[in-house]
């Protein structure tokens, strides 16, 4: 947020925009747009008086749980078959058998490890009675009164497949509890919410799943034989029913007043495990079913890319940031802003990041306030933990191991083909998405890189030029006031102090002793070090009279060589507008309206004009795209203007020198 109001400020000032201004701009438009739009999304009443059958899959699930599980499916419904598939049967405990034996009117014993995808295929396979709506359940997944609302949207036709509100049990219980809780509010507040307003909910949550009975078996059996890379799939076997029985024609919806209770991990690496099995789930569902995707509503296309990648844009963005200030390359300094505010930028960099995580996650907020002081864990959390779990996620999503669960055969196929495509994929997309800040917010400063790995930065390129000429041992070549000043007013230092501008001339032999000793090393301290050549003399009157009287004493011996120049009124329009061609800067703009209307001035008179006005206008120069508009201030030019006209001869020698080096 501190970034963004920054930087808005610098775009009021100088135009400029920057990359993260663009970007976190469309990133909160888009949230709340998207959370407008989930609002919208439509909650079904009407009764549904069609039949269900009931699928739960179980491998090595607490007995307790599973019990839990099976007794609320009896005590709140009346499917027609209740069917349990226990995974890997040999080796599964006795009282699991038992309780499946207890409470379902089938059970399947898996003699292997096989997944849940098999399992809910073989049970689909073997119904015996013809429901119109099967619902599958997780094993450690709980119903309650509201759950069975799952079925009100079947009433529309349309409608293939729904999901209801999955709610984390015991979410208090410690923190990471409480922050996957979080985590799921939002999802069912915010993202399928939205996508179901478009019939489009892109995964139904396989916790609890509800689809018409022949497009889910239709899907089922789609998904049980389904590969990527040449590797058989084994988990997110609820994002590839949902694909699928998209791809029939249905809509896909959530219904909000259906509730279960499900777990979720309790330690931090058992969260970090399940969130890579679910982006390494999302990433192979966004590549296996691309050209699907890219059909569906452009918004929830695009909210499928920046779920997935615009985590590693906003990476470089700050790794980008990062770079500018150490190579000093940004294009504007917060201490322009306010005397002092360089203090407190780290404070408000992080305040700033507290104010928009609260400002992002209003709607769980809103419905759970007590949250507001956990926000900071939660916001530090999301971008620490989650960023470290997508970039596992997007070299590895290969990878389809439960990882949550003992490892088992299920005869995946060409494992080492799958997992070089995975890293091959993992590299493209880091390196296109890496350096795009650098190549579109950088690069078009104009600064080669070369330059930059030496440690300088553009607003040094000046001050370079200066210590250059003074160490031929010319006296002629010392900077002027102005030189000076510019230099200081690129460097973003503020000059406020400065309330009699016969200061600056007294101050110019401390600041170019200072200039001399200017190395590439010492950039910094050495402008600092100019600074206080100013700041001593403008806090000592004394020292002032003293300055005047050995400049005064200097005089006579100079007259001659100083008499002004007859001062002549160019009459500029008001404001003048120019429109940049290809590798124009500002600078440039400035020049070409030189030319133009005093073309009689010399080349030292003319940069004279272009420096002072960059400095007067608190301006920095900077490249401009092609077409891009700027408005000069005709009035100050013709002040400038006529001030060069009036230039005396040693500042004309010393604009000279400068001028000598720059390209006229």
């Amino acid at each position: 947020m501190t970034s963004f109001v920054l930087q808005l400020v610098a775009f009021f000032q100088q135009g400029y925009v920057q990359l993260f201004l663009v970007f976190f701009l469309f990133t909160q438009l888009f949230w709340w747009l998207r959370v407008y739009i989930a609002g919208k999304n439509r909650t079904y009443t009407d009764k549904y008086k069609g039949s269900y059958a009931v699928f739960v899959a179980v491998y090595q699930e607490d007995p307790d749980l599973f019990e839990r599980c099976l007794k609320s499916i009896t005590t709140h419904g009346k499917p027609l078959e209740l069917i349990v598939t226990i995974d890997d049967a040999p080796n599964a405990s006795k009282r699991i058998k038992q309780i499946a034996s207890q409470y379902a009117t089938r059970v399947i014993e898996v003699a292997r490890r096989v997944g849940k995808r098999e399992q809910y295929a073989l049970a689909s396979e073997i119904l015996r009675k013809k429901p119109d709506v099967i619902i599958t359940v997780d094993s450690d997944t709980v119903w309650d009164e509201t759950t069975l609302n799952i079925l009100k949207p079947f009433t529309n036709e349309k409608v293939g497949a729904v999901t209801g509100r999955q709610v984390i049990t015991k979410a208090d219980s410690n923190w990471i509890r409480r922050i996957a809780e979080w985590f799921e509010d939002l999802r069912f507040r915010v993202t399928l919410p939205f996508q179901s307003y478009y019939g489009q909910v892109n995964v139904i949550p396989g916790r609890t799943l509800a689809a018409r009975a022949e497009a889910y078996k239709s899907a089922a059996q789609a998904a049980r034989t389904e590969t990527f890379a040449g590797r058989r799939m084994i988990t997110s076997d609820d994002a590839s029913v949902t694909m699928h029985i998209l791809r029939q024609g249905f809509s896909v919806v959530y219904q909000d007043d259906s509730t279960v209770t499900t777990e979720a991990p309790d330690t931090l690496r058992g969260f970090v495990r399940q969130y890579v099995r679910w982006y390494r789930g999302s990433f192979r569902r966004f590549f296996r079913y691309l050209g699907q995707i890219v059909r569906m509503h452009p918004l929830i296309v695009l909210s499928n890319i920046e779920f997935l990648f615009f985590s590693f844009i906003f990476t470089a963005i700050m790794l980008t940031f990062v770079f500018k200030i150490v190579f000093r390359v940004y294009e504007f300094d917060p201490i322009s802003l306010a005397p002092g505010l360089m203090a407190w930028i780290i404070p408000l960099i992080i305040l700033g990041f507290l104010v928009s995580a609260v400002i992002r996650n209003i709607p769980h907020l809103s419905h759970k306030p007590r949250d507001f002081v956990f926000t900071p864990v939660f916001a530090v959390f999301s971008l620490v933990v989650l960023l470290f779990v997508k970039f596992v996620a997007v070299f590895s999503f290969s990878e389809n191991g439960w990882l949550t669960r003992v490892k088992g055969s299920y005869g995946e196929g060409k494992v080492g083909r799958a997992r070089v495509i995975a890293a091959i994929t993992g590299l493209v997309i880091l390196g296109v998405t890496l350096p795009l800040p650098y190549l579109t917010d950088v690069q078009p400063l104009g600064v080669p890189f070369n330059v930059l790995a030496k440690g300088e930065g553009p607003e040094y390129y000046r001050a370079h030029q200066l210590a250059d000429n003074l160490n031929d041992g010319n006296n002629a070549n010392d900077p002027t006031a102005e030189q000076v000043t510019a230099l200081l007013r690129a460097n973003g230092f503020n000059l406020g102090y400065r309330t009699n501008d016969d200061i600056a001339p007294l101050a110019v032999p401390c600041a170019t002793e200072k200039l001399k000793s200017f190395d590439h090393s010492q950039g910094d301290l050495v402008l600092k070090q100019i600074d206080t050549c100013y700041q001593k003399i403008a806090a000592d009157p004394k020292l002032v009279e003293e300055k005047k009287a050995e400049q005064k004493q200097q005089e006579p011996q100079k007259i001659a060589d100083e008499k002004p120049a007859p001062a002549t009124q160019p009459s500029l329009p008001k404001t003048i507008t120019s429109t940049a061609k290809s590798g124009d800067t500002l600078t440039y703009l400035i020049r070409d309206q030189v030319k133009k209307n005093a073309s009689s001035l010399s080349a030292a008179q003319a940069v004279f004009v272009e420096t002072t006005y960059l400095a007067q206008t608190n301006q920095q120069d900077r490249w401009l795209n092609p077409g891009e508009t700027v408005t000069l201030d005709g009035v100050k030019l013709d002040e400038l203007i006529n001030q060069a006209r009036g230039l005396s001869a040693s500042q004309l020698a010393a604009w000279g020198t400068y001028a000598n080096n720059i390209v006229w």
